[in-house]
Protein backbone atom coordinates (compact mmCIF):
# COMPACT_ATOMS: atom_id res chain seq x y z
CA UNK A 1 0.00 0.00 0.00
CA UNK A 2 1.89 2.81 0.92
CA UNK A 3 2.70 5.63 3.60
CA UNK A 4 0.82 8.75 4.37
CA UNK A 5 2.49 11.31 6.32
CA UNK A 6 -0.38 14.04 8.15
CA UNK A 7 0.22 17.09 10.05
CA UNK A 8 -1.17 17.57 13.68
CA UNK A 9 -1.21 19.84 16.42
CA UNK A 10 -0.96 17.07 19.14
CA UNK A 11 1.04 14.11 19.30
CA UNK A 12 -1.87 11.75 19.96
CA UNK A 13 -2.65 12.73 16.23
CA UNK A 14 -6.37 13.78 17.09
CA UNK A 15 -6.43 17.06 15.62
CA UNK A 16 -4.94 17.29 12.01
CA UNK A 17 -3.62 20.25 10.79
CA UNK A 18 -6.77 21.87 8.15
CA UNK A 19 -6.19 20.94 4.44
CA UNK A 20 -5.71 24.43 2.26
CA UNK A 21 -6.91 24.50 -1.06
CA UNK A 22 -4.33 25.23 -4.31
CA UNK A 23 -5.89 23.93 -7.07
CA UNK A 24 -9.43 23.44 -7.40
CA UNK A 25 -10.60 21.19 -10.63
CA UNK A 26 -13.04 18.05 -11.46
CA UNK A 27 -12.89 14.64 -12.11
CA UNK A 28 -13.14 13.93 -15.50
CA UNK A 29 -14.69 10.24 -16.32
CA UNK A 30 -15.74 7.65 -13.09
CA UNK A 31 -13.20 5.81 -11.54
CA UNK A 32 -13.44 2.73 -9.71
CA UNK A 33 -12.58 1.24 -6.23
CA UNK A 34 -8.86 0.36 -6.69
CA UNK A 35 -7.93 2.75 -9.44
CA UNK A 36 -4.12 3.91 -8.94
CA UNK A 37 -4.63 6.83 -11.31
CA UNK A 38 -7.45 9.65 -12.00
CA UNK A 39 -7.89 12.24 -14.65
CA UNK A 40 -9.11 15.72 -14.02
CA UNK A 41 -9.17 18.67 -16.06
CA UNK A 42 -6.64 20.63 -14.80
CA UNK A 43 -3.09 20.12 -13.34
CA UNK A 44 -1.89 23.44 -13.38
CA UNK A 45 -0.09 24.89 -10.88
CA UNK A 46 -0.21 21.60 -8.82
CA UNK A 47 3.27 20.28 -7.24
CA UNK A 48 4.70 17.10 -8.97
CA UNK A 49 3.95 15.41 -5.80
CA UNK A 50 1.29 15.91 -3.03
CA UNK A 51 -1.97 15.60 -1.68
CA UNK A 52 -5.73 15.51 -2.85
CA UNK A 53 -8.92 15.34 -1.30
CA UNK A 54 -11.71 13.56 -3.93
CA UNK A 55 -15.04 14.09 -4.21
CA UNK A 56 -17.41 15.52 -0.86
CA UNK A 57 -19.22 14.64 2.10
CA UNK A 58 -19.35 11.17 3.10
CA UNK A 59 -17.82 10.19 -0.64
CA UNK A 60 -14.68 12.46 0.58
CA UNK A 61 -11.09 10.79 0.25
CA UNK A 62 -8.06 12.26 0.95
CA UNK A 63 -5.24 10.54 -0.94
CA UNK A 64 -1.79 11.37 -1.77
CA UNK A 65 -0.11 11.48 -5.35
CA UNK A 66 3.33 10.10 -6.59
CA UNK A 67 3.67 11.82 -10.11
CA UNK A 68 1.72 14.05 -13.12
CA UNK A 69 1.40 13.39 -16.50
CA UNK A 70 -0.54 16.00 -18.46
CA UNK A 71 -3.79 15.95 -16.46
CA UNK A 72 -3.50 12.50 -15.14
CA UNK A 73 -2.89 11.87 -11.73
CA UNK A 74 -0.67 9.14 -10.28
CA UNK A 75 -2.14 8.20 -6.75
CA UNK A 76 0.41 6.78 -4.17
CA UNK A 77 -2.41 4.20 -3.01
CA UNK A 78 -5.39 2.69 -4.91
CA UNK A 79 -8.61 4.52 -4.27
CA UNK A 80 -10.71 3.01 -1.36
CA UNK A 81 -14.29 4.16 -3.29
CA UNK A 82 -15.95 4.62 -6.71
CA UNK A 83 -16.07 8.41 -7.80
CA UNK A 84 -18.19 9.74 -10.56
CA UNK A 85 -17.39 11.90 -13.41
CA UNK A 86 -17.45 15.50 -12.39
CA UNK A 87 -16.99 15.69 -8.67
CA UNK A 88 -14.56 17.88 -7.04
CA UNK A 89 -10.80 17.19 -6.81
CA UNK A 90 -8.65 19.18 -4.57
CA UNK A 91 -4.94 19.92 -4.65
CA UNK A 92 -4.12 21.04 -0.56
CA UNK A 93 -1.62 21.86 1.26
CA UNK A 94 -0.50 22.31 5.08
CA UNK A 95 -0.53 25.90 6.15
CA UNK A 96 0.80 26.53 9.59
CA UNK A 97 0.85 29.96 11.18
CA UNK A 98 3.20 30.80 13.23
CA UNK A 99 3.14 33.01 16.29
CA UNK A 100 0.71 36.20 17.14
CA UNK A 101 -1.59 35.78 14.24
CA UNK A 102 -3.78 39.48 15.18
CA UNK A 103 -0.95 41.75 16.30
CA UNK A 104 2.23 40.25 14.20
CA UNK A 105 5.47 38.79 15.36
CA UNK A 106 7.70 42.02 16.39
CA UNK A 107 10.56 43.07 13.95
CA UNK A 108 12.34 45.12 16.37
CA UNK A 109 15.22 42.37 16.14
CA UNK A 110 13.63 40.57 19.36
CA UNK A 111 12.49 37.69 17.30
CA UNK A 112 15.59 37.50 15.61
CA UNK A 113 16.63 34.41 17.14
CA UNK A 114 13.90 31.53 18.24
CA UNK A 115 12.17 32.64 21.31
CA UNK A 116 8.94 31.88 22.54
CA UNK A 117 7.01 34.12 20.75
CA UNK A 118 8.08 32.66 17.27
CA UNK A 119 8.26 29.53 17.51
CA UNK A 120 5.46 26.41 17.40
CA UNK A 121 5.62 22.64 17.34
CA UNK A 122 3.71 20.55 15.15
CA UNK A 123 3.65 16.69 14.62
CA UNK A 124 4.28 13.88 11.30
CA UNK A 125 2.45 11.08 11.75
CA UNK A 126 2.08 8.52 9.22
CA UNK A 127 -1.20 7.27 8.98
CA UNK A 128 -0.41 4.87 6.08
CA UNK A 129 0.15 1.25 6.35
CA UNK A 130 3.89 1.16 5.42
CA UNK A 131 7.24 2.28 6.40
CA UNK A 132 7.86 6.04 4.87
CA UNK A 133 11.46 6.81 4.04
CA UNK A 134 13.99 9.49 2.65
CA UNK A 135 11.26 11.78 4.36
CA UNK A 136 12.33 15.79 3.64
CA UNK A 137 10.38 18.18 5.38
CA UNK A 138 11.41 21.68 3.56
CA UNK A 139 9.29 25.57 3.50
CA UNK A 140 8.33 26.59 0.82
CA UNK A 141 7.22 29.96 -1.21
CA UNK A 142 6.61 28.29 -4.72
CA UNK A 143 4.82 25.79 -4.84
CA UNK A 144 1.99 26.66 -3.50
CA UNK A 145 2.92 30.53 -3.43
CA UNK A 146 3.39 32.37 0.17
CA UNK A 147 5.36 35.58 0.23
CA UNK A 148 4.86 35.30 3.94
CA UNK A 149 7.39 33.91 5.93
CA UNK A 150 9.53 31.92 3.58
CA UNK A 151 12.89 33.88 3.75
CA UNK A 152 12.74 33.72 7.85
CA UNK A 153 11.12 30.10 8.19
CA UNK A 154 12.73 27.33 9.59
CA UNK A 155 11.78 23.65 10.30
CA UNK A 156 13.80 21.74 12.89
CA UNK A 157 13.37 17.70 14.18
CA UNK A 158 16.26 18.28 16.64
CA UNK A 159 14.07 20.83 18.96
CA UNK A 160 12.32 24.17 19.89
CA UNK A 161 16.05 26.13 19.85
CA UNK A 162 18.33 24.45 17.64
CA UNK A 163 18.92 22.90 14.45
CA UNK A 164 16.95 25.02 12.22
CA UNK A 165 17.54 24.90 8.64
CA UNK A 166 15.15 25.03 5.32
CA UNK A 167 14.72 21.45 4.93
CA UNK A 168 15.33 18.68 7.13
CA UNK A 169 15.48 15.05 6.99
CA UNK A 170 13.88 12.94 9.64
CA UNK A 171 14.34 9.26 9.51
CA UNK A 172 12.21 6.74 8.48
CA UNK A 173 8.92 6.74 10.06
CA UNK A 174 7.00 3.50 10.65
CA UNK A 175 3.17 3.38 9.98
CA UNK A 176 1.55 4.59 13.02
CA UNK A 177 4.69 6.67 13.85
CA UNK A 178 4.76 10.44 14.75
CA UNK A 179 8.00 12.85 14.39
CA UNK A 180 7.99 15.92 16.55
CA UNK A 181 9.15 19.03 14.72
CA UNK A 182 9.63 22.79 15.18
CA UNK A 183 9.05 26.06 13.19
CA UNK A 184 10.32 29.10 13.83
CA UNK A 185 9.88 32.38 12.38
CA UNK A 186 13.13 34.81 12.29
CA UNK A 187 12.02 38.42 12.06
CA UNK A 188 15.11 40.80 12.23
CA UNK A 189 15.19 44.16 13.23
CA UNK A 190 13.61 46.73 10.79
CA UNK A 191 12.52 44.00 8.14
CA UNK A 192 9.46 44.46 6.32
CA UNK A 193 8.16 42.53 2.98
CA UNK A 194 6.12 43.42 0.92
CA UNK A 195 2.36 42.79 2.06
CA UNK A 196 3.03 41.68 5.40
CA UNK A 197 5.35 43.70 7.62
CA UNK A 198 4.98 41.16 10.05
CA UNK A 199 5.47 37.23 7.99
CA UNK A 200 4.00 34.55 10.40
CA UNK A 201 2.96 31.93 7.83
CA UNK A 202 4.56 28.71 6.65
CA UNK A 203 4.03 26.17 4.04
CA UNK A 204 5.08 22.69 4.23
CA UNK A 205 6.33 20.56 1.77
CA UNK A 206 6.99 16.54 2.25
CA UNK A 207 8.10 14.13 -0.09
CA UNK A 208 8.63 10.64 0.82
CA UNK A 209 9.27 7.07 -0.30
CA UNK A 210 7.29 4.15 0.48
CA UNK A 211 8.95 0.88 1.95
Amino acid sequence: MSAILKIYTDSGHTSEVAHTANVSTTLNGGVSSGATSIVVNSTTNMPAQGYIDIDTGGSLETIPYASISGTTINLAKALASSHSSGVAVVQWFYQLNIGDQTSGILNDGSNATPTGNNTATWYLYNAGDQTAQTITLSTSNTSPSTPNGFTDTLISITGSSSGFATSVTPANLAAGSTQQFWLVEEVPGGQALSGSANPQICVINISAQTV
